[in-house]
């Protein structure tokens, strides 16, 4: 049996020998800490993780080398991008300038504009290169983060977004954006304040029923200005609530000249099919105060529907429009819905 002297005098120079082989093998890093700390960016590039990105981002404040290599992961590593965006944040031009190397290449703009953090005041000076970066990308491709990124700047981005709605290959990325939770109050002024050929995308479409659901103002617009067809998308869609439809046509009804009321006749339909109770309101107060929207709302009831017999107050007053003076279409049309519609509620 070898004794213990002989074992350890025998491994130790295996242990040196092993030493020689790998040079610095007992000094490896043990942590992404370790190795900022160590300067170490062939580590942290090798560990590739979040946190090691990070790091090599502020090692590139003054290393060449980590630089380069936070530049070349890149092309693949939106951790790239994020790590640009917190050095620009520390006001280092490499982070900003490597976002605007990113925004500028239309296979990476989106993954840079990923990076950058919605609402904060930076956006302002990135604005430009945000928009050149949406009119470089085809109709085809989505845009909705670099979109989400203008709607959300607030006035600095105000011409940009105008310019963005008006052109047809990135309106769609645009309202996308404007639909965003975060966008700011000017970007969904500017998409109700743009002409109607500037809105004329399902993404818009989907933007103003969004808005209505919870701005004011935007519900006041559609009541006084958007056209009938905007008018029918937030009437039919379910996560608009019946009391802001309520809003909407008390004031479109009180509001819009006799000359327009021919085109709300679909939307008021579609409003009575979903919001019954609240507009059996609206529609017997217009009956009565507004003579000129009688015939509008008398096209718009269904006399077959199932939901007209739940118009009570409405109903009471089809039985006078039936036998009063207006045209004979439209008395002929109140009769159906009093004899159908209306028969089991009077």
């Amino acid at each position: 049996m070898l004794s213990m002297t002989f074992r350890v005098r025998t491994l130790a120079p295996l242990a040196f020998a092993l030493a020689a082989i790998v040079p610095g093998a007992a000094c490896q890093p043990g942590s992404v800490v370790e190795a900022e700390a160590k300067g170490d960016v062939s580590w942290l590039d090798t560990n590739g993780s979040p946190d090691a990105l990070s790091a090599l981002g502020r090692l590139a404040d003054n290393s060449p080398r980590a630089l380069e290599v936070v530049k070349k992961r890149a092309s693949f590593d939106t951790n790239a991008y994020i790590a640009g965006w917190v050095a620009a944040k520390r006001s280092q031009a490499w982070g900003s300038a490597l976002l605007r190397d990113g925004l500028a290449n239309p296979n990476r703009a989106e993954a840079a504009a990923s990076a950058m953090t919605r609402k904060d005041p930076l956006l302002a000076t990135f604005v430009p290169d945000i928009e050149g970066a949406m009119s470089r990308l085809s109709a085809g491709a989505s845009g909705g983060s670099l979109g989400a990124l203008l709607a959300s700047t607030g006035p600095p981005a105000h011409a940009a977004i105008e310019r963005r709605l008006k052109d047809g290959a990135s309106r769609g990325a645009m309202c996308s954006g404007i639909a965003a939770p975060d966008t700011s109050a000017d970007a969904r002024a500017v998409l109700l304040a743009v002409p109607t050929e500037s809105r004329d995308h399902m993404l818009c479409v989907n933007a103003v029923v969004v808005m209505a659901v919870t701005d004011d103002g935007a519900i006041s617009w559609l009541a006084s200005t958007a056209e009938p067809g905007l008018l029918s998308s937030v009437a039919k869609a379910s996560n608009v609530p019946c009391a802001r439809i309520y809003t909407l046509w008390t004031k479109a009804l009180a509001g819009r000249t006799a000359q327009v009321y021919a085109g709300l006749t679909v939307p008021i339909s579609l409003s009575i099919k979903r919001c019954t109770d609240i507009m059996d309101g609206v529609l017997s107060d217009a009956i009565q105060h507004i003579p000129g929207v009688r015939a509008t709302i008398v096209q718009a009831i269904d006399p077959y529907g199932a939901e007209t017999g739940q118009l009570k107050e409405t109903c009471k007053l089809l039985q006078g429009i039936a036998n009063g003076g207006d045209t004979g279409i439209v008395r002929e049309r109140a009769l159906d819905q009093v004899q159908h519609g209306c028969r089991n509620k009077l």
